[in-house]
């Protein structure tokens, strides 16, 4: 016998291996641990990738509060980038062309930290508990526990008020930080 050994399985009349059917991508993403306990419409939304999102599914905080967390991730993650922090907590700040000197007039790395700061000292304003439980879950998305909700709540309305997201606004406003 000349060649390799026919593989072993079930064939088409024509002798080709039948193939498997791979499962299906919605069942595997809804079947992730994170995503397990959601009811069944919302497993395969884009907000269950995050402890934030998840949160705002499940409706223990409103779309204004989550929009208020994520804008503040962006934030954090474009000022932590710009500062040189390891990847792993940068977030999706992306990279831009700055020389970090200090005769830059339009600097973008002064925007990234007078944005961060602004937001920081909005959030410190709920209480030192409150940020610290915020950075947590929107930043590092770290799940705290119920007993954190009160904290979570207070320091989100407080970016909302920062971020200018109130309910009577009729969308909500979205920038790339790049």
């Amino acid at each position: 016998m000349v060649g390799r050994k026919r593989r072993s399985g079930v064939r088409h009349p024509g002798g080709q291996l039948v193939r498997l059917k791979r499962p299906d991508d919605r069942i595997l993403a809804s079947m992730q641990p994170h995503r397990r306990y959601l009811p069944e419409k919302y497993r395969l939304s884009e907000k269950a990738i995050t402890t934030l999102g998840r949160l705002n599914l499940t409706g223990s905080i409103d779309d204004q509060q989550h929009e208020a967390g994520r804008l503040y991730a962006l934030d954090c993650g474009a000022y932590f980038s710009s500062i040189g922090v390891p990847t792993g907590l940068a977030g999706g700040g992306g990279s831009y062309p700055c020389k970090g000197e200090a005769s830059c007039r339009d600097c973008e790395c002064r925007r990234r930290k007078s944005r961060y700061d602004s937001a920081f000292i909005a959030l410190m304003d709920a209480g030192q508990q409150s940020a610290k439980v915020v950075a947590h879950i929107a930043v590092h998305d770290k799940w705290l526990g119920r007993d954190k909700m009160p904290l979570l709540i207070r320091g989100l309305n407080a970016l909302v008020q920062h971020y200018g997201l109130t309910s009577d606004r009729k969308s909500l406003t979205y920038r790339n930080t790049n």
